[in-house]
């Protein structure tokens, strides 16, 4: 009987209780699905998946380096047996997700910084000392499936408008809960510091943090070949001879190194501009590196000229409405932003910008609003204005007067020139045969630049 009341109260050797319940549940899950036909069947086939060397390729290549670091944390002190639990529990659960999160995310700018500042946060704190504490297994047996419930079914309704409420409610009492465990663990600290001050403690605290942060050059390393392996995919249809195909990726690995924005954007090139030789491929990749180097350090544009190209195409980045690179297309070149969506529904309206012009200049600037739903219009079109008056002072170096003001306001069309730039302000209200909405386009061109008067 005694350890039976041990282990409902404490656990299972270096197994808590939260962990012996997590366990169970696990285990009671396995073996219903074990006991149904269909569930079983498509269990195996998982099973089966997930031992597919592509998966199971890299999650082996994840322990290795792992214990690689478990080594190296070793040989500075850091590290012990009896953190090994610890440790396993962290790669079984930590380290797959950041995995998979990595190769899986979308390219943008300081995300392995994120990763890192991500564990180095005082909320790791707060959340360590929440989940220190356990309580009576019996009570955890209830808590984790109730939690899970929750977790669950928040996330599900999270992002549907009809559900808002829902949501909000679910994630009060998750909310209700997380201060619970808080306050039950910061109780226990004061009646009992000695449990909780200890280098067990500590250790346990710092270790994961510390695993995290150096795994990241490993998951930077999957990321660019997940990366190589899915743009590859790209140069197969880009490239039909196969023979140079091969020297394309070859060139590709060359030339680009870990740089993945330069080597997607030079496929997209290729794409758009077929390629017929190696000439062809060192001309092109010769291209996008003289690019970014532009980028990097933008040539003087003179005002009777137009704009700079990349300072033009970030015009509306704190607006939202942030563009990709500068490129060529036929006889253009533009940059574009993705569509920034406004307001809820089904049927969102949307704002997108563009620079347009010469290799040298942009010539055009212009906004274009789509209201898809009447009843968000006023709302939508005040946003767009805006955004206009936001283009307007990056584009004149001065903000909008009043009168050009009131005139965008409450006119459908006009156009109107001011020191050598011609504004243009549209509607079109059968824009793509649609019934339910219609269009705004709103431009700024450079008169000199573009050759008009």
């Amino acid at each position: 009987m005694a350890m039976i009341a041990d282990i409902l109260s404490d656990g299972i050797g270096p197994f808590n209780t939260r962990e012996v319940a997590t366990g169970i549940w696990l285990a009671a899950f396995l073996g219903w699905c074990l006991f149904q036909p269909g569930v079983r069947s498509s269990l195996g086939q998982v099973i089966k998946a997930a031992c597919h060397p592509v998966l199971l390729g890299p999650v082996a290549l994840l322990a290795v380096y792992i214990a690689l670091v478990t080594w190296a944390l070793a040989q500075a002190g850091l590290w012990e047996t009896s953190l090994l639990k610890t440790t396993i529990l962290w790669s079984v659960t930590s380290a797959i997700a950041l995995l998979g999160r990595t190769i899986t995310a979308k390219e943008k700018p300081g995300f392995f910084r994120e990763l890192l500042t991500d564990n180095l946060k005082i909320t790791a704190a707060v959340e360590f000392v929440a989940v220190f504490y356990t309580f009576h297994l019996l009570a955890e047996l209830v808590l984790i499936p109730l939690i899970t419930l929750l977790s669950l079914t928040a996330a599900f309704a999270e992002g549907k408008p009809e559900n808002r409420q829902v949501h909000s409610l679910l994630n009060g009492i998750l909310s209700v809960f997380g201060f619970g465990l808080l306050g039950y663990s910061i109780h226990s600290i004061y009646t009992a510091p000695d449990t909780f001050a200890t280098w067990q403690t500590f250790e346990e605290f710092y270790l994961p943090p510390l695993l995290s942060i150096g795994l990241i050059p490993f998951l930077f390393v999957m990321k660019a070949y997940a990366s190589y392996e899915q743009e590859f995919v790209r140069i197969g249809f880009a490239i039909k001879d196969e023979r140079l195909r091969r020297t394309a990726k070859r060139r590709a690995v060359m030339s680009f190194g870990l740089d993945l924005g330069g080597l997607r954007r030079w496929i997209t090139h290729i794409q758009q501009h077929p390629v017929s030789s190696k000439a062809d491929l060192i001309q092109t990749i010769g291209l996008i590196k003289m690019l970014q180097r532009r980028e990097q350090k933008p040539p003087t544009v003179s005002a009777d000229q137009g704009w700079s190209p990349y300072l033009a195409k970030d015009f509306l980045s704190a607006a939202g409405l942030a563009t990709g690179d500068y490129h060529p297309l036929c006889d253009e070149w533009f940059a574009s932003s993705p569509y920034l969506e406004l307001g809820e529904g089904l049927w969102k309206d949307n704002i997108a910008y563009y620079a347009e012009g010469t290799e040298h200049a942009a010539t055009v600037l212009k906004l274009i609003l789509h209201v898809n739903d009447m009843d968000t219009a006023p709302t939508s079109e005040a946003r767009f204005l805006e955004v206009i008056q936001t283009l307007y002072q990056h584009a004149f170096e001065a903000p909008m007067a009043e009168p050009l003001l009131r005139q965008l306001r409450n006119e459908g069309n006009f156009t109107r020139v001011i020191g050598g730039k011609r504004l243009t302000l549209s509607r079109d209200d059968n824009e793509g045969g649609s019934r339910r909405g219609y269009r705004r386009k709103f431009t700024i061109e450079h008169l000199a630049a573009v050759g008009n008067s």
